[in-house]
């Protein structure tokens, strides 16, 4: 098999989409900040599986910021195939908690 693919196990296969909506949405968000000081742990994650693609090393991943408001961020994200099939979609919401280090 091609490395990182588990044509054999169709539970691993759809693990493959959840961990990059998991942790490529903090990406998207923070993306729009002038500076990063801030974490922002998961509260929730919501993934619709659509196809599937065992055969295809590779997944595009194309992520957006939602908002950024009242302590909590959010973001949507959708994976597609090398083939430009749908394969999942997500959204997150995330807890905002700034940090500041005083010198």
């Amino acid at each position: 098999t091609t490395a990182g693919t588990f044509p054999d196990d169709p539970w691993l296969d759809a693990c493959r989409a959840i961990i990059h909506i998991d942790s490529a949405l903090f990406a998207a968000v923070a993306n729009g900040f002038e500076r990063l000081d801030f974490v922002a742990p998961s509260l929730d994650l919501y993934v619709a599986l659509h196809d599937t693609a065992p055969e295809q090393e590779y997944m595009q991943v194309d992520t957006y910021g939602i908002a950024a408001q009242y302590g909590c961020v959010s973001g949507r994200a959708q994976i597609w195939s090398s083939d430009r099939r749908l394969l999942a979609t997500g959204i997150q919401q995330m807890l905002c908690r700034s940090f500041h280090f005083d010198r």
